[in-house]
C-alpha cells in the first residue's frame, strides 16, 4: 500500500495491525455486533463527526448499530503506522461505498499480543 510510514512499529506489528482494522472493519459490514465490540477496550472512545465523544464499549456497539446503516466492503489508502511501547497510532483513507474519509485510531497491545482499539476519530471528505 501506498506511502507506508513507520515510527517504531515492526513489519510484524505492521502486519498484525494491517489485519486488526481490516477485519474490525469487516465486522461492520457483516454487522457481527459481537466480533464488532472485541476490537474495542472496555473504557474505549469513538469521536465521529457531528457527535459528542461515545465513552465505553457498550455505548460504541449501541451507537454504530444505531447510526450506521448497511456498508459495502471497506478499502484503505495512504495506511500510516507510528508504535511506542503498547501502544499505536494507524491512520488511513476509507470507503465504505456510501462515505470515503479519514480516521485515526489508537490501539493498545493487550497481553496476549493482540490490539485493542482505545480511541477513534474520523470523518468523511467534503
Amino acid at each position: 500500500m501506498a506511502n507506508e510510514a513507520s515510527t517504531a512499529c515492526t513489519d510484524s506489528d505492521i502486519a498484525v495491525l494491517k489485519e486488526t482494522i481490516v477485519s474490525w472493519a469487516q465486522s461492520v459490514t457483516d454487522q457481527d455486533w459481537a466480533k464488532f465490540v472485541g476490537y474495542w477496550d472496555e473504557h474505549a472512545v469513538l469521536m465521529p463527526p457531528g457527535h459528542q465523544s461515545i465513552k465505553g464499549r457498550d455505548n460504541i456497539e449501541a451507537f454504530v448499530r444505531g447510526e450506521v446503516g448497511p456498508v459495502g466492503a471497506f478499502s484503505f489508502t495512504d495506511w500510516q503506522f507510528a508504535c511506542s511501547g503498547p501502544l499505536a497510532v494507524v491512520s488511513t483513507g476509507f470507503d465504505a461505498g456510501t462515505v470515503a474519509g479519514k480516521h485515526v485510531i489508537v490501539l493498545r497491545r493487550r497481553p496476549d499480543g493482540s490490539w485493542a482499539i482505545i480511541r477513534v476519530i474520523y470523518n468523511a471528505d467534503g
